[in-house]
């Protein structure tokens, strides 16, 4: 077999998106994470970084006149979550902050979606639902668990 002598060019610059899913720079980072007041690290990544191709979300959510989701999560960072944060466990893998799971009830709950099943559906589906929690789409057990958490 005969080589191909091809020019290669290095791309260089910020996070790239990965178009499929698979990952990007930016996931083979650490999931930005917040410190409770009780010591406990939650997740708790920043909207902020979501892009639909070179347009952040939270840009394409207000040019199309989305602003449920935004006055949603605006409220949610307003609230106190000591309480909630209080009853989960100081060991082990760092769960989801309890704003972004109340985030996803609320928020389905608005949209007319009350089980788990179509809650997940919602997260991976809608994007004022990942502007709301930013969570990763396989929640379902996450989500079982926490309003087992809430309940209580």
């Amino acid at each position: 077999m005969g080589s191909t002598n091809r020019k290669l060019t290095k791309v260089t610059g910020g996070k790239r998106r990965d178009l499929f899913g698979g990952g990007s720079d930016a996931d083979t980072q650490a999931s930005p994470r917040i410190r409770s007041g009780q010591g406990r690290v939650f997740v708790a990544p920043e909207p902020r970084d979501i892009y639909l191709g070179s347009q952040p979300l939270e840009v394409h959510l207000q040019e199309a006149g989305i602003d449920e989701p935004l006055t949603v999560r605006r409220l949610l960072q307003e609230q106190d979550w000591s309480a909630f944060e209080s009853r989960y466990a100081t060991t082990g893998r760092p769960p989801y902050a309890p704003s972004a799971m109340m985030g996803l009830v609320l928020y389905g709950i608005l949209q007319g979606v009350t089980s788990l099943r179509g809650l997940e559906r919602l997260a991976r589906r809608d994007l004022g639902c990942m502007w709301v929690t930013v969570v990763s789409v396989r929640i379902m057990p996450t989500l079982a668990d926490s309003s087992r958490c809430m309940m209580i």
